[in-house]
């Protein structure tokens, strides 16, 4: 392996060795713009729901009830979003630059030489020392290249204080506003029938309907960094969809003997698309690249079947396995799109948007699959010899797989007459490839072990998730996302005090072993796309029960 600290550009042969030759001073480094954001959302919603129940009997072995009810709900979203800034340019057309520096004259201002950018290092809590003390980057490219300076934000702060009556309003911040509209009306009718104390048969339907009515920004950029931020043609658009669902349920458990009893279901669901991806806001920005929503989306629906058995007995406890199945359809995808061919494209778009990237969400046509097996056990071992006696389990275990197809444009070769030109005839066109579901893991358990004696009671419970996929670039596995392996430990602990009935000393910690929340992508797991630190949590106090 050559040794990256003697290569020199006549030498170098991998990119690797050719990073090694950058030179990292912050002294000649820029700092370009200064941006403010702010962001308002609110939710306001009121609902309303009613429920009847009548009992009844037939004869001596059957009886049930029938139950009937509707529910309103009403949602109204506003989302506001103001956005400023300024460019440090000396040839800016406002003079963000000088009013900077005069008003801060000791701040450590520096330049960059090669271009008319206001240098980096007055940001940065280094600007005291010398290029060769100073931070020297953080790597942010996966490649070991050290790609960029933190700021100290205090320093920022005070910069943007004395610029901040030249700072211009930002279109495209603007371009993000919204508000939505939406009212969900329901009804159902179910009834519950016991054929003697074997069989317990609860079918039912529910009918929904639901409105959506929204307003959001049309935007096409025309320029960028001009003299207001991004320029453009912004305006209002307005848009509205409805759908209504019935949805069947059937239950069915038969129980031979009092410590055995099976449990049958078929239900089916739904899962509207969120108020952002079914806006009707459009952005184009200045090179024919565009971003938009789509208020025709079609809610995922799923179709579940379920079997589960459950044994119980007072020495062993309860402990249930059972398999279920789920087919979805019209699941919506994040979906970016390159226009190879814009003529056939349908809707077919202009030759100027040829190559360019198209981001929108949509229905996938191709339905999911989710089967598995779940194993749960709940137990005391109050049968074991003293101190033994206290222990409780709790333990489940799921395990999962997962399949649906992503579709992606693609090119295809086919050899023609390998001695006449043109030899080989390519085409274009939609495929698809094969992957896990997104949030779907392949396997995911739950162990709780306690202890209980007098007054004290005591819990430490565990959590653990496999590598699950939570981002699916149809065209191109290698930027496919996972969260990775998640193991997490909870703890709770309270002694009841005898001599005052009702007083509870307790404890409570939950991530005690700090667990990251870590997303790499999925066929390269060394390389961190992000990755989240919370803490361990935790609350110790008193409680009194009247």
């Amino acid at each position: 392996m050559t040794n990256t600290s003697s290569v020199t550009d006549t030498t170098v042969t991998t990119p690797i060795e050719f990073m090694s030759l950058g030179k990292h001073q912050i002294i000649i480094t820029d700092a370009a713009y200064i941006y403010k954001t702010e962001d308002r959302n609110s939710t306001d919603e009121l609902a309303a729901r009613l429920n009847i129940e009548v009992s009844y009997k037939i004869g001596k072995k059957i009886d049930g009830y029938v139950k009937l009810g509707f529910k309103s709900r009403g949602i109204k979203r506003d989302s506001h979003h103001d956005g400023l800034d300024g460019s440090f340019r000396r040839d800016s057309n406002k003079p963000l630059l000088n009013i900077a520096t005069s008003g801060l004259p000791d701040f450590g201002w520096t330049y960059d030489p090669l271009d008319n950018w206001l240098g980096h290092k007055a940001f940065s809590a280094d600007y005291n020392k010398s290029d060769a003390e100073a931070d020297q980057g953080q790597d942010f490219s996966m490649l070991g290249a050290k790609t960029y300076y933190f700021p100290d934000f205090d320093r920022v702060e005070q910069v943007r204080k004395v610029i901040a009556d030249e700072m211009s309003p930002t279109l495209y911040h603007l371009s993000q506003n919204y508000t939505s509209d939406e009212q969900l009306l329901a009804y159902y009718i179910m009834t519950g029938i016991n054929i003697g104390s074997m069989i317990t048969f609860t079918p039912g339907v529910r009918y929904e309907k639901n409105t959506y009515e929204t307003s959001a920004k049309w935007f096409q950029e025309t320029q960028r960094y001009g003299p207001l931020g991004t320029q453009g043609e912004l305006r209002d658009t307005t848009a509205g969809s409805f759908n209504e669902h019935f949805f069947p349920m059937i239950n069915l458990k038969i129980k031979p003997v009092k410590w055995f009893d099976i449990r049958l279901a078929y239900t089916k669901t739904i899962s509207r698309p969120d108020f952002y991806s079914m806006s009707p806001r459009f952005y184009q920005d200045a090179v024919f690249n565009r971003d938009y929503g789509d208020f025709n989306l079609k809610p995922q629906t799923n179709t579940n079947y379920d079997i589960y058995l459950s044994f119980y007995t007072n020495k062993f406890g309860l402990f249930t396995v059972g398999g279920f199945y789920k087919e979805m359809e019209n699941q919506v995808l994040g979906y970016s799109e390159i226009i190879i061919d814009p003529v056939n494209r349908v809707p077919p778009v202009s030759t100027s948007y040829r190559n360019k990237t198209f981001s929108y969400p949509l229905n996938n046509p191709f339905p999911g699959y989710v089967k598995g097996l779940e194993f749960d056990w709940q137990t005391q071992f109050a049968y074991l010899p003293k101190p033994f006696n206290g222990i409780i389990l709790n333990a489940n275990l799921t395990l999962m797989d997962s399949e649906t197809k992503y579709p992606f444009y693609a090119w295809t070769k086919t050899q023609l007459d390998p001695f006449v030109y043109p030899f080989y005839k390519t085409e274009g066109g939609m495929t698809s490839r094969k992957s896990k579901i997104v949030g779907s893991p392949e396997l995911i358990a739950n162990i709780g072990l306690g202890y209980e004696i007098g007054g004290f009671s005591g819990r430490i419970s565990s959590y653990y998730q496999g590598a699950t996929l939570t981002q699916a670039k149809p065209s191109d596995l290698s930027t496919d996302v996972a969260q990775s392996k998640l193991l997490r430990f909870d703890v709770q602990l309270s002694q009841k005090i005898k001599k005052v009935k009702g007083l509870c000393f307790y404890l409570n910690i939950a991530n005690l072993t700090n667990n990251p929340d870590r997303r790499v992508l999925r066929y390269y797991q060394d390389r961190i796309v992000s990755d989240e630190r919370y803490g361990a949590s935790g609350d110790i106090g008193i409680r009194y029960q009247f």
